[in-house]
């Protein structure tokens, strides 16, 4: 487990792995450069902590830890997350029923302990769609993600240009899919998210640690696999946001344009309806605008380099 400066979240973390571990796991946590409290809760907890020689990010720190393990199975969460008291031991169970599969990762809960409307909202977004993801999937998430150790190795790790907290599962998943390699979406599987989303801090991370490397990744690799945040209602979805504030000048068009957006998301729409109530599902829908504007943004900026890169290249 990668953490920096995650004392306001380590708490629960360390108290749910204390009641989740069973003879045999070794449990590893790698502290990225922290200058809080992190340090002494990891020790005074109990559990083995190492350090990274300078902060490099969580795919540099996942693969310390994995380098100073021995187990044949690999574990994946964050210092902002609180497993249940089954989860590792099922995760053994799943590897050993299944030995077919080479990964598999779960989902966040329904509901989140951070307060507010915006992580309400993250969590209970995020939590919608890996529980209507495929099963049988062409990515992989370190929230609750495991891993056998071979696999892990024949693919290198994760990829350490990734500095930090940004889309290196989702590239190690893309790379295990295209091997061959099976991966499984446990969606039983569940586990608590801590973290505190605030209105900028939600369109940062959508833009600029999602959209962004993720287009760039999928440009590279030249696969888009229509699955989880990239089926073509996704694409639809952020151009029809975009669209709409220009449409403002013709409201015939503002219309037509909404009832589109609308359409795109009518089956998360519903399910937030379900959830959480009408008023709660319109701000909902409110900030799945901001989630594709913010999508878009990173798909211009990763455009742009791209065309860059080709052009010195070129040069």
């Amino acid at each position: 487990m990668p953490v920096y400066n995650g004392s306001s979240t380590l708490g629960p973390c360390l108290t749910a792995l204390r009641a989740a571990v069973f003879e045999g796991v070794e449990v590893l946590f790698v502290d990225d450069g922290s200058t809080d409290e992190t340090a002494a809760m990891i020790e005074q907890a109990g559990f083995r902590r190492l350090a990274t020689p300078r902060r490099s990010g969580p795919a540099a720190a996942r693969n310390l830890g994995v380098a100073h393990s021995r187990a044949p199975l690999l574990f994946f969460t964050d210092a902002d997350v609180e497993v249940a008291p089954n989860t590792l031991r099922r995760v053994v169970e799943l590897f050993e029923a299944d030995p077919g599969m080479d990964a598999l990762f779960g989902s966040y809960a329904a509901t989140t302990p951070a307060a507010g409307f915006f992580s309400d909202y993250k969590n209970l977004t995020h939590h919608w769609t890996h529980q209507n993801a495929r099963e049988q999937a062409s990515s992989f998430w370190t929230g609750c993600g495991g891993v056998r150790r071979p696999v892990f190795e024949a693919m290198g790790g994760f990829d350490v240009s990734y500095d930090g907290p940004q889309i290196e599962d989702i590239e190690l998943g893309v790379r295990m899919a295209e091997a061959g390699h099976r991966i499984r979406v446990i969606k039983d599987l569940q586990v608590f998210h801590h973290k505190h989303y605030d209105l900028a801090g939600l369109f940062r991370s959508d833009a600029f640690n999602r959209a962004l490397p993720w287009t760039l990744l999928m440009l590279r690799s030249g696969t888009n696999n229509r699955d989880l945040n990239t089926k073509r209602r996704d694409a639809v979805g952020l151009a029809t946001a975009w669209a709409l504030p220009a449409s403002l000048l013709f409201p015939p068009a503002t219309v037509a344009l909404g009832g589109v957006y609308v359409a795109c998301n009518a089956r998360l729409l519903a399910y937030l309806l379900r959830e959480r109530g009408s008023g709660w599902a319109l701000k909902g829908l409110g900030a799945r605008w901001l989630y594709h504007i913010a999508g878009g943004v990173g798909l211009g900026l990763a455009l742009a380099h791209t065309a860059r890169a080709r052009r010195d290249r070129v040069g």
